[in-house]
């Protein structure tokens, strides 16, 4: 299926989603960063190399609001995602558990220092933790950026498709 086409069919689904309660909570952007951090699982593939990446999940923390970590729980709710069909599980990042992508809204200096490799994936600008994929808003939409380094530094494949949407940044 076309990526472009997946993110606004998921975007139109999260618009239309009037039974969840935490809805009228949560602002338009932060439901598209919901739908762009579940199909950044989607374009992602981890390393298996040898079983020693073998994963039976993939673990998705979030930090901040929990009307936005609800809405996150149901959004993934029996959805799976790779080559393996991997579930997607939310988890609380203050609990300090295994992380494959990490969406933070508050600094982690700790994090930088981290040996598990982790997709920090942020909107803060100004941090001391430089996300591998940072969103942005232009002209009112939001968009996101990709560091290409960084996320190959984690050993993370990503889909041409999902390149293709995003800015990439440049490496000064």
């Amino acid at each position: 299926m076309n990526p472009m086409r997946t993110f606004i069919s998921l975007a139109l689904v999260l618009s239309l989603m009037t039974s969840l309660s935490v809805q009228a909570e949560l602002s338009r952007t932060d439901k598209l960063k919901a739908a762009y951090l579940f199909n950044f699982t989607k374009f992602l593939q981890w390393p298996d190399a040898e079983g020693r990446f073998a994963k039976a999940e993939i673990a998705l923390c979030l930090d901040g609001n929990p009307e936005f970590f609800d809405f996150m729980q149901e959004l993934v709710k029996g959805r799976k995602v790779g080559v393996k069909s991997l579930p997607v599980k939310i988890k609380p990042y203050q609990e300090r558990v295994t992380c494959d992508v990490a969406f933070l809204v508050e600094e982690y200096p700790s994090l930088k220092q981290s040996d598990t490799p982790v997709l920090l994936v942020s909107d803060m600008s100004n941090s001391s933790v430089e996300p591998s994929i940072a969103f942005y808003v232009i002209d009112h939409k939001l968009r996101f950026e990709i560091d290409f380094d960084a996320v190959s530094d984690l050993n993370l494949t990503i889909s041409s498709e999902l390149l293709k949407l995003s800015r990439r940044k440049s490496r000064e």
